[in-house]
């Protein structure tokens, strides 16, 4: 480094010494320095760090991270002297050089993995957060420090306790979950909140699922049983699922859970084709439905 100087002392016969002096560099002005001692065969025999001034660490910690759908994530500056920003592009890859140099705030504190999200400069004790609504794996860097080297890997999951239902170009939306033994429950009547939106008519009455259809194909009359949800098309009962009792974090109260593929078998009947991969529960768009 430009400016720097060896220094040199004799200890005493405890092997004590003082050591005072200057490091001076125009290009980096601040940084960690290591300050390491040498015997006269240029072994070493001691090492410590400077620690003033206080200098900010170049990069994010942890360098990856792992977190669920609905989790947030907060960056704070820790460094007394730091000047670090929190972006994502998306042509933000390695060894590119952002056009956001000087990062101004942009998109909300909510992110769906879509477009570019961007902290102000975040100086000491300053921070920024955003909320994952996406599951994906999202490069965040700091413009500032050149060449990206500045980098977080944020591996976003499906939420452990909620699966994500897809119908063509609706917004994801998310439903409760609980998992009993390899099966996935949700709320029966959020389930069929959704169902309504993909075009299939339903409602709930009592133990009894109502779905409203044009003709359909002959579908196999079924004998209700007992203590279970009941489905039935134009007044025919197609089906019966098993039920469980659980708190609906979304109400707050105890709520009815039906089982998802139980649901996926029963619009099957009737020719409404959705599938279920244990994390997505997808549809074709309202208007291809044949139900009304």
């Amino acid at each position: 480094m430009p400016g720097v100087s060896t220094l040199w002392a004799t200890a005493d016969a405890q092997g004590r010494a003082v050591f005072q002096g200057t490091v001076r560099s125009a290009g980096v002005p601040q940084g960690v320095w290591e300050f390491v001692v040498l015997n006269a065969e240029r072994q070493s025999v001691a090492a410590c760090s400077v620690t003033a001034p206080a200098y900010a660490y170049a990069g994010y910690v942890p360098a990856s991270l792992t977190i669920h759908v609905g989790d947030s994530v907060a960056w704070r500056e820790v460094g007394v002297h730091g000047v670090h920003a929190v972006t994502y592009e998306a042509t933000n890859t390695p060894d590119a050089v952002s056009s956001l140099m000087v990062p101004t705030a942009s998109g909300s504190h909510s992110f769906d993995g879509i477009g570019n999200v961007s902290s102000n400069v975040l100086t000491s004790g300053s921070s920024y957060s955003l909320t994952f609504d996406e599951a994906g794996v999202y490069r965040f860097a700091s413009p500032i420090d050149d060449v990206y080297h500045a980098v977080m890997i944020v591996n976003v999951l499906p939420s452990a306790n909620r699966i994500s239902v897809v119908a063509g170009a609706l917004s994801t939306t998310m439903l409760a979950a609980q998992r009993i033994g390899k099966a996935v429950f949700v709320p029966l009547q959020s389930a069929i909140v959704w169902m309504n939106a993909i075009g299939v008519s339903s409602r709930i009455h009592g133990l009894n699922v109502v779905i409203h259809a044009p003709a359909v194909a002959t579908v196999s009359q079924q004998v209700p049983i007992e203590g279970m949800v009941h489905f039935a098309v134009n007044g025919t009962i197609i089906g019966n699922a098993l039920t469980e009792t659980a708190i609906d974090p979304d109400t707050g109260c105890k709520a009815l859970y039906v089982c998802v593929n139980d649901f996926v078998n029963l619009l099957n009947e009737i020719g409404v084709h959705t599938s279920f991969d244990g994390s997505i529960w997808s549809a074709p768009p309202a208007s291809t439905q044949p139900t009304t």
